[in-house]
């Protein structure tokens, strides 16, 4: 019996899980122990991702809020496979290394993808780990970050992260900073105080949006190296690069070798500093160096080094981080900004989710001003009482609630919205929350959702247009399922092929516990903006920046940007 039983318990504890799985942690102690089905030991952040990696599909790893202290004995975590772990905001959630190794190992294969963290405190400068502080990406690695912090790390090379060959690195609606890449060992360059992209063999790729790099220190690109495989493709979209120091070369905030492709656009390099000559100590004004990167239009420098639209101005960016609601510090940019709406056209958010444009225009770099409000006009003294009109109260602002109520915001156009239980469509009305089960119109127009996933939690918003749906609530996920009625389908593949049958969308642009749900499968959010479209040849998922992972039957699909899946109905 004794033997029956280690042999179960060896079973439970190795045999890969059958389908996509959800592990919520319960305790920031760093030790063994582990996660559901077994359930007699709480379940920790090192056990989740070791269980995680037995699986063949993508898991969610919840990380609730608090500071995960890493174990000087256990060493650095492991990201391998495919998951995905979700903590509650980088202001709350913190994974630290008490120093002496860096905090995240990222294995070759398969995509993975970390939200709402603060990384800190790790270090590769000792023995054979020399590359990666904080983060190191294998070759082959994928990995997308997506309001995350990554601070405080120190490495010979890639201080706060180093990717590696012939994988990918998406950063968005984060900040890297204060991390340091030092000379030492057998890694004289101490380049990429920030991010190094490097690869010495299979070339790889970087997309960096809505992002602040700042306060970066190394010998070399403190704030971005991109070095060694000349067929790299890099792209810095909306992306603040500031107040990163390089002690030997130029190329404080950018450092381009080997003929590297780093495109830029409405980005703002400022106050980077660089060593224009080692000899002399000469330290100066260095944002980009010796190799310009690539412009796509609206950049903004405080030199003219990087060869940029507009040079000479920082467009009054603040000098120290500020709130980002909640998310992760950013350094603000004024309205009254020289540089004000200079980006143009865009969409989408700013690193701290605020809607983008707020002006005529888009604001280059990671934050979008805002409009203050009107200074208090002085209230007039009545000539008689009797003429006094009282002034009405606006209502306060709707806020949602927990599987209750979810608040909406035109996003442009025209909305309407029938209420749960009512028969009509009428306009939108801002003032209050829809109750969950109401169905809303954006064929011709946009509307923002407010939810709160789960009780506790911080409100989430995105953006949805050019679709009929009905918004729902259950297990902490806002579900928005098409409704707008199909023309019947055709029967047999060769009559459906030969006529076009009606189709129904939805699009999607935000981040947070939202799923769009179509006939034959269904779509959450991994970031940031995505297609859901039903017709007779199934549901169609396709994502055109970042990741969503689609639920087709028991099968679970990452969706990247760029590509799609069908989710085609049984025959």
């Amino acid at each position: 019996m004794k033997r029956a039983l280690l042999t179960l318990a060896a079973a439970l504890a190795f045999a890969a899980p059958a389908s996509a799985a959800t592990f919520t942690v319960t305790t920031t102690t760093d030790s063994g122990g582990s996660c559901p089905p077994i359930r007699q030991q709480q379940c920790t952040l090192r056990t989740a991702l070791g269980q995680a990696a037995q699986n063949s599909e993508a898991d969610t790893i919840t990380l609730p809020a608090g500071t995960y202290e890493l174990n000087p004995q256990l060493g650095e975590l492991t990201i391998s496979g495919e998951a995905a772990l979700l903590g509650a905001g980088a202001g709350q959630t913190t994974i630290r290394s008490p120093g002496g190794f860096r905090v995240f190992s990222v294995a070759s294969g398969g995509g993975n993808a970390i939200s709402g963290v603060t990384i800190t405190g790790g270090t590769a400068t000792s023995g054979s780990e020399t590359i990666g502080g904080n983060v190191e990406m294998a070759h082959g690695a994928d990995l997308a970050l997506d309001h995350v912090r990554i601070t405080g790390g120190t490495a010979f090379r890639g201080g706060g992260i180093a990717t590696g060959g012939g994988g990918s690195l998406e950063i968005r609606h984060s900040l890297i900073d204060n991390n340091v890449a030092q000379p030492g060992g057998q890694s004289p360059l101490g380049d990429g105080g920030g991010i190094l992209m490097r690869s010495n063999d299979n070339p790889q790729t970087l997309l960096v949006a809505d992002t602040t790099i700042a306060f970066n220190r190394a010998s070399r690109g403190a704030g971005i190296t991109a070095t060694e495989q000349n067929g790299n493709q890099s792209r810095l979209e909306r992306v603040t690069v500031a107040d990163n120091a390089a002690s030997v070369t130029t190329g404080g905030g950018l450092l381009i070798t080997d003929q590297q492709r780093v495109e830029v656009r409405a980005s703002i390099f400022a106050r980077n500093t660089g060593n224009f000559s080692q000899a002399a100590s000469l330290i100066g004004p260095s944002n980009c160096g010796p190799t310009r990167p690539t412009s796509a239009g609206a950049n903004v420098e405080s030199g003219a080094d990087c060869g940029f639209e507009r040079q000479n101005t920082t467009g009054g960016l603040a000098v120290t981080l500020t709130d980002g609601g909640g998310q992760t510090p950013v350094l603000a940019l004024p309205w009254t900004s020289d540089v004000h709406d200079f980006a143009g056209g865009c969409d989408g958010t700013d690193q701290r989710d605020v809607a983008r444009p707020q002006g005529a225009g888009c604001d280059p770099g990671a934050y979008e001003a805002t409009e203050p409000p009107p200074p208090p006009q002085a209230t007039p003294v009545p000539t008689a009482v009797a003429t006094q009109t009282p002034t009405a109260t606006p209502p306060p602002a709707p806020t949602p609630v927990v599987n209750q109520t979810i608040v909406v915001a035109p996003g442009g156009g025209t909305v309407l919205v029938k209420l749960k239980g009512a028969s009509q469509y009428a306009p939108l009305d801002v003032t209050k929350g829809i109750p969950v089960g109401s169905t809303v119109d954006t064929r011709k127009g946009r509307v923002r959702l407010t939810s709160i996933p789960k009780a506790g939690a911080p409100p989430q918003t995105a953006l949805f247009y050019d679709g009929l749906f009905k918004v729902t609530q259950k297990g902490g996920i806002t579900d928005l399922q098409l409704v707008e009625p199909l023309a019947a389908c055709p029967k047999g593949r060769a009559s459906a092929a030969a006529k076009k049958a009606k189709k129904r969308k939805l699009w999607g642009d935000g981040k947070g516990a939202f799923r769009t749900s179509g006939k034959y499968s269904a779509a959450t959010v991994r970031g940031t903006k995505w297609l859901v479209e039903d017709s007779c040849a199934g549901t169609l998922t396709r994502v055109a920046q970042g990741s969503v992972r689609v639920t087709h039957g028991k099968r679970t699909i990452v969706v990247r940007a760029g590509k799609r899946y069908l989710a085609r109905p049984n025959r």
